[in-house]
């Protein structure tokens, strides 16, 4: 993981926001993209309270279905005696992507949102996380993999004010 303090959202446009309320579907979310070759720059996580404490997303365990999703995956790139055996194929064995914390209030207050709308947040975040995705011309994408892993799309209440820049 990654912190970095400096301005995050410069393309509000292109921001897709989700809201996790376990922090597995959060972890499974963030490998679903790295795999999708978005990086940790593009990946950043936000927690309601730094004053809070919160646990790491990527010390969570997956979701079951994130594993057997991933297995199968696997296999479909294994073949003959190794798929018997258990090989290694060139599938998506490679480890999660860091990701970028970020400060959700510094983030959001430096597009313009109005600080009861962070605060609305804060509250709805909970012990959860708010992933934010700078995707680029791949938005759909990013929100796809968001909505699998069960994330709750908030795009527009976390950037309505922003929005414009």
């Amino acid at each position: 993981m990654r912190t970095d303090s400096t301005r995050i959202l410069s393309k509000v446009s292109e921001v897709v926001v989700a809201l996790f309320t376990d922090l597995k579907n959060a972890k499974d979310a963030i490998c679903d993209l790295s795999r999708a070759d978005f990086d940790a720059s593009q990946v950043n996580v936000a927690y309601a309270s730094p004053a809070q404490g919160h646990a790491e997303v990527l010390n969570a365990e997956h979701t079951i279905l994130w594993k057997l999703r991933d297995s199968f995956e696997r296999d479909l790139y294994r073949q003959g005696a190794d798929q018997v055996s258990g090989g290694a194929g060139n599938g998506s064995a490679r480890p999660a992507s860091p990701y970028t914390e970020v400060n959700l209030r510094t983030a959001l207050s430096e597009i313009g949102v109005a600080p009861d709308r962070i605060s609305l947040l804060e509250d709805e975040i909970g012990d959860g996380v708010l992933l934010l995705v700078q995707a680029g011309g791949h938005s759909e994408k990013a929100l796809e993999i968001m909505e699998r892993n069960e994330g709750t799309i908030r795009t527009d209440t976390a950037l309505e004010a922003g929005a414009t820049r």
